[in-house]
Order: structure tokens, then C-alpha cells, then sequence
């Protein structure tokens, strides 16, 4: 997946973001907020999350609101936003209820 880390131009993530509403480019990540119904339901979507992180070896920053998950992801090395944060993000994205 090493073709998939490299970082992409503004342009592109621009384009991409096009078709991804519930997501924002900020402090040079990919941010979105997943709503719940109930704080356990954010612990099962946690779950959910994490086996897509461990699938692609790309893990996101989480954080468990008791109304809320929100998500931040980029690539580290070499920094930046790559092919493989919007693989997560489009995973991400399947969940949504």
C-alpha cells in the first residue's frame, strides 16, 4: 500500500471532498462527525471503525462523544493526505446510518 500513502495535491483532495459532504479538510487531516442515537451505539461503531482501521493498516484518531464519534485521518509518512485516507473515509462512509 506504499503507492497509496503518498500524499496527494490540494486539487485532488479538493475533488475528492466533492463527494463527501459529511467530510472537512482541517489542521491538514480529514475530519467528519458520525451522529448516535446512544453512547453504546458509539462504542459498537468504535469496533466497527477499528476493523477497518486494522484492514488497511491506517489507523484514525477517534474520539467517543456520548452523542458522537469524531473521526481524523492522514497519513504521517511522508505527511499529508493520501489515496489511503479516502479508502478510510469511503469505508467510513458505509457505515453511516
Amino acid at each position: 500500500m506504499s503507492g497509496l500513502r503518498d500524499a496527494l495535491d490540494p486539487e485532488e483532495i479538493s475533488t475528492r471532498l466533492l463527494a463527501l459532504p459529511h467530510w472537512r479538510m482541517e489542521s491538514a487531516a480529514l475530519h467528519s462527525v458520525l451522529p448516535l442515537k446512544a453512547y453504546l451505539d458509539g462504542v459498537e461503531l468504535i469496533a466497527q471503525l477499528a476493523q477497518i482501521a486494522e484492514e488497511l493498516d491506517h489507523h484514525p484518531r477517534l474520539t467517543l462523544n456520548y452523542d458522537s464519534i469524531a473521526i481524523r485521518v492522514n497519513t504521517h509518512l511522508p505527511p499529508g493526505i493520501s489515496a489511503l485516507d479516502f479508502l478510510f473515509v469511503e469505508r467510513v462512509e458505509g457505515l453511516r446510518s
